[in-house]
């Protein structure tokens, strides 16, 4: 990730940190999949890359013996989102870092488990950031990831690109560059020394109010638009808006949405 886009992203996050649990609830949903999916086993250490406010250690903690708990992320107002929350387990030992993942100081071969939940895509270097979190598993443990797959919410993808006057070229763009493709996932694992498990592709149809969908695209990507000047920014968003109630049907905006999962585990 570059400096500028980090930068922009965290500020971003932090701006939004207050919503976003409500505004991205189906992130929960993809932290819970990932927790059943993963192996039978004693995961004590974790860490959580791109951890937020908490949705994947929240649900891997429901179900593992979880003793000691890492988790890195960019924005610091969504760790502090996070840190309040494991405010209710002080039997857990907790670790929280405003850190980019290619410059976390997490030691190697420290973790038992790792996931990364809905962050992979925003990445520049995906590669890298899997080889960072592969390096902090001890052998034998066990990475988790998601990320928003092939196709992923293309229905709006349709509305932006009907907007008039148009809207700026990335807000159409990053729909494209964020998707993350399960070949592309196995090629990074192996790269990492890491066995892939199982990787797959999940599709969902989702019926929401167009405002509630508007609330999502806007707590997770935001930055997209930042750029621009206050009054641009509204403008905009008031065309993305009567966009969408044009393309609802009576009963809200159907949209679809696909997320890649893996499931790895460290060779040795």
């Amino acid at each position: 990730m570059s400096e500028i886009l980090q930068r922009g992203i965290a500020a971003q996050y932090d701006r939004n940190a207050e919503r976003y649990d409500r505004a991205a609830r189906a992130n929960l949903l993809a932290g819970r999949r990932l927790a059943a999916a993963i192996p039978d086993g004693r995961y004590e250490t974790l860490l959580d890359v791109g951890c937020g406010t908490g949705f994947a250690t929240l649900a891997l903690m429901e179900r593992f013996p979880v003793r000691a708990v890492t988790g890195v992320d960019v924005s610091a107002e969504m760790v502090e989102r996070f840190r309040e929350k494991l405010g209710a387990r002080p039997d857990v030992q907790t670790t929280l870092l405003v850190s980019d993942v290619r410059e976390m100081p997490v030691a190697d071969a420290s973790a038992d488990l790792a996931v990364c939940s809905m962050v992979l895509h925003w990445l520049a270097d995906r590669g890298g950031a899997i080889a960072a979190i592969a390096r902090a598993l001890r052998p034998g443990g066990v990475m988790a990831l998601a990320a928003p797959g092939p196709g992923h919410d293309r229905e709006y993808v349709e509305v932006l690109r009907a907007v008039r006057p148009p809207v700026p070229a990335p807000m159409v763009d990053v729909f494209d560059r964020a998707q993350v493709f399960p070949e592309e996932v196995e090629r990074h694992l192996a790269a990492a020394g890491m066995d892939a498990l199982d990787v797959w592709v999940e599709e969902r149809r989702r019926l929401v109010p167009p405002d509630a969908y508007l609330e999502r695209i806007t707590a997770v990507g935001s930055h997209v638009w930042s750029h621009l000047p206050p009054h641009e920014q509204e403008a905009t968003l008031r065309r993305v808006r009567a966009g969408l109630a044009r393309a609802a049907g009576p009963r809200g905006f159907r949209y679809t949405f696909t997320k890649t999962l893996a499931i790895a585990r460290r060779a040795g």
